[in-house]
Order: C-alpha cells, then structure tokens, then sequence
C-alpha cells in the first residue's frame, strides 16, 4: 500500500522540472518552487513526511502544476491519512496530463490500494449552516471520507452553543452524524437600581446598624461587673467589723491584738477599694445605658471619682 520510494525521486523531480504549467508563471515563482520541492524530496526520503507534506504544498502554491498533487498523496499516504492521499490522487489524475505515464499508472494503483480502507459520513446540521470542522479542516459538503479509527467532529454556529461528537468508524463504514446545535440561552437583564429619594425635609436620616447594639452588650457588662464587686465589698466589709469586734475586745498587752489590728485595716481598705470599683461599673453601666438608648444624639456625660473631705466620690455631669 506504499508507492515506491525507489520511484519517487526521479519521477517526481522530473514532474516539477518537465511537466507542462497549469497557470502561467514568473521566473521567480518557479525557482521557488522549485527549490521548496527539492527539499520535499530530501525529507521525504529521510523519513520526514510531515515536513515533506509542507514543502510539496508550498510548491503546488507556487507552480500550480498539477504534477505535485501526485507527491502530495504519496506523502498523505505514507502518513496514513488516506482519505486526504485519496482526494489529491483524483485531483492529479482529473487536472494532470492524461497521456499514459508511470506516475498516473502508479497513482491508479494506490487509489485501487486506498479506497477499501476508508469510512464515509453523512453530516445532518442543525441547523443547516453550522459550519463543521474535524481536525481543524473546515468540511464543505454533507458527505466526508474518513479513515479507520475514532473522530472529532466540531460544529458551531451563531447564536447557538458549540457542539463537538465523536465517532469511532472501521473500514468500508457509512455512518449518518447528526449534529443538532441548541440555542444559546438568553441573558436575563440587570435591573437597574432606583437611587435613594433624598430627605424632603433636608435632614440626614440616622444610619441604623444591624444587630444588636454595641452599648447594650456593655451595659449588662457592667452590671454584672459592679453586682459582682458589691457582692465582694460587702462580705469583705463583713469581715472587716467582725476582725474590728474582736480586736477592741482583747486587752492592749495581747499578743494577737497587733495582727488582728492589722488584718482588720488590710479587709477594710479591700473593702473600700470593691466598693469604689462596683460605684465606677454603676456610673459606666448608666452611661452604655443611655447610648443603647440612641445613638444619634449621644449624651455627654462624664463620671469622675474625687478625693472629699470625708474620703473618695463619686461626682458625675452631663447632659440628659
């Protein structure tokens, strides 16, 4: 299934060479191409058909000689790709010279070779002008000859989503594709959002924070910290008098009165100190109070504890 290399060097040299022009050329086009079929030839025969495949094309662009379209379906056909070997030995046979020659009767061989191995598809578009690829090669008919193996056929058309199918065919297969493209789904729009109405009366509105309020949260904080602080100043106190009681009912030369003496000062100053600590969680426990309240007008409020003639207090002013 092969045309033989031994042949093909000096056959198809000669064609480029020899062969009578399809289209009328300047000396510059056939140099070309004529320097791009001898290096089609060397890389052929060092085992390159694809780099082969490439210069021959580019010397049929060139020459236009029909002639090269029998070097390109040799090259199709040592890569195997016989439906492409196929199309190009009718096209050399159907444009190139008819007198008898060994390049037509070697042509009319691999044809004969060929054509058993190869698998037609009948393409079914919808819808009908969606343009259809298989390995990166537009297909213009309905009707495309592949050959063994699996395919990728692609389909695209505007307005529809892209859809791709394979196929997997064998020898002598005829096989109907359809290919049924769906609409492409419309895109809902955005509806626009309407701006904010101002306020009639030229005032801006308070912003209103979701969740619960800061300074309510701080609040119950505080009361729970100054309860607890009582709760301690008063036991401490407690134990304070009774230590006092029991201090002023011994004699001065005890030896005990001197630590109950000092024992009974260190509850007392414990004392004082938690109840100064549960007033100052009171005062702050009004003021998160009153933010909680609202918080567009926040009160201004300060609590102070100042030294008095009787001892510490608690002082406190503001506005309500």
């Amino acid at each position: 299934m092969r045309l033989a290399r031994k042949h093909l060097g000096a056959l198809l040299l000669g064609a480029l060479l020899y062969a009578h022009p399809a289209r009328s050329q300047d000396a510059a086009s056939t140099a070309e191409a004529r320097v791009h079929f001898e290096r089609a030839i060397v890389l052929f025969e060092s085992g390159n058909a694809s780099g082969a495949l490439a210069e021959f094309q580019r010397a049929h662009e060139l020459s236009g000689r029909a002639s090269v379209l029998y070097n390109i379906g040799a090259t199709y056909q040592a890569l195997h790709d016989y439906p492409q070997a196929i199309e190009a030995l009718r096209r050399f046979l159907a444009e190139g010279d008819s007198r008898p020659s060994p390049q037509r009767e070697l042509a009319q061989r691999a044809l004969r070779q060929m054509e058993p191995f190869v698998a037609r598809l009948r393409l079914v578009r919808s819808p009908a002008d969606a343009a259809v690829a298989l390995a990166g090669r537009t297909l213009t008919g309905d009707v495309v000859t592949v050959g063994p193996g699996t395919h990728t056929l692609s389909a695209t058309a505007p307005g529809y989503e892209p859809q791709q199918v394979q196929v997997t065919v064998v020898s002598g297969d005829e096989r109907e594709v359809r290919l049924s493209l769906s609409p492409v789904a419309p895109v809902a729009p955005v509806a626009p959002i309407a701006p904010a109405s101002p306020d009639p009366r030229g005032a801006r509105a308070p912003s209103v924070e979701p969740g619960p309020p800061r300074g309510r949260a701080a609040f119950w904080s505080m009361v729970v910290t100054g309860g607890a602080l009582a709760v301690g100043a008063t036991i401490t106190g407690g134990f304070a008098i009774a230590t006092q009681r029991d201090y002023a009912s011994r004699r001065v030369d005890d030896p005990a009165a001197p630590g109950l003496a000092s024992r009974g000062e260190s509850l007392s100053l414990a004392a004082d100190l938690l109840a100064l600590g549960a007033l100052g969680a009171g005062a702050a426990a009004v003021v998160f109070g009153l933010q909680s309240r609202t918080r567009s007008t926040p009160p201004a409020l300060r609590v102070m504890i100042e030294p008095g003639r009787d001892g510490l207090s608690l002082v406190g002013c503001g506005a309500f």
